[in-house]
């Protein structure tokens, strides 16, 4: 599949592709953060004597999930700084949907990226999760955020990518760009043993598909410049219906979440499945 890709780009486009996202869009201009410090008060509906009132730092939660997962950081100027990459996270509260029955709580935050040398323009993503409070709630997102997005953050940030896959390629004008994939979180049943792969051999899973099979929605953030974070997300219905998201630097992007869509209609089975992943295009780091 990645050499599919690579054939791609170097081939020529088939079809006309949609342009480029702004790399500068994201941050202030596009993130809908309301700031990182409230309070919320909820009240049960059926039983009104039923009430709770937190207030929430999410900087000091980010800081927490951080130090749960083993890293060394430090709060600063509104935001998480990371020892092991140098970069910075600052969280946002989006908004907050109280459940009238049990007063549980469905958080949207939002994380925004910068480092000065490979992430010069910030850039930040959504978190959507529910908890029997409010720090639960974010907890969960936050732990999410954690494990399914900051790994691409960090091989990003690497000279040499470690430990997932990743696609490099060099453009007509010898600028090198690459593909970091971070881990694909997957729901269902297993894919079925008989669907087996490719011509090539590929596998009909793996943690390059969700952005190979929509090779032509991305080809212009491949030939673009700037750096393009990237989620995708995508799922089939029990009744077979598609649905998906996608969006680059926080930003939607149609032209992915259509190609997404397409792929879905390829799954093997019928059973309700879904697929996230988080993935960043970058120049290739000059080597030290």
């Amino acid at each position: 599949m990645l050499n599919r890709l690579k054939k791609l780009f170097r081939s020529g486009a088939a079809t006309p592709a949609a342009a480029a996202p702004s790399a500068g869009a994201a941050g202030d201009e596009g993130n809908p953060s309301k700031g990182s410090q409230f309070t919320i008060s909820v009240r049960s509906v059926a039983n009104p004597s039923d009430e709770r009132t937190e207030s929430i730092n999410l900087v000091i939660e980010l800081h927490k999930a951080f130090t749960r997962a083993g890293r060394h950081c430090s709060v600063r100027d509104g935001a998480v700084h990371d020892a092991a990459t140098g970069a910075s996270f600052s969280p946002g509260i989006v908004s907050f949907q109280p459940q009238e029955n049990d007063l549980s709580l469905q958080m949207c935050t939002t994380i925004e990226v910068h480092q000065p040398d490979l992430f010069p323009r910030p850039f930040f993503e959504f978190q959507h999760s529910r908890g029997d409070t409010a720090a639960l709630s974010v907890a969960r997102g936050f732990d999410d955020w954690m494990e399914l997005d900051l790994p691409a953050i960090e091989d990003a940030l690497r000279q040499e990518p470690p430990d997932r896959t990743s696609l490099e390629m060099t453009l007509p004008d010898g600028t090198g760009r690459r593909v970091i994939f971070g881990p694909v979180k997957r729901w269902g049943n297993p894919i079925p043993a008989e669907s087996g792969g490719d011509e090539e051999g590929h596998p009909p899973f793996c943690s390059c598909c969700l952005f190979t099979q929509c090779g032509e929605a991305f080809r212009p953030l491949i030939e673009a410049r700037d750096v393009f974070a990237i989620r995708l997300y995508a799922m089939r219905e029990a009744d077979g219906s598609a649905g998906a998201d996608c969006r680059v630097n926080g930003l939607d992007f149609p032209a992915g979440r259509d190609a997404l869509l397409e792929y879905v209609r390829k799954w093997p089975g019928d059973d309700f499945e879904a697929r996230k992943q988080y993935v960043i295009v970058q120049n290739k780091p000059a080597a030290d």
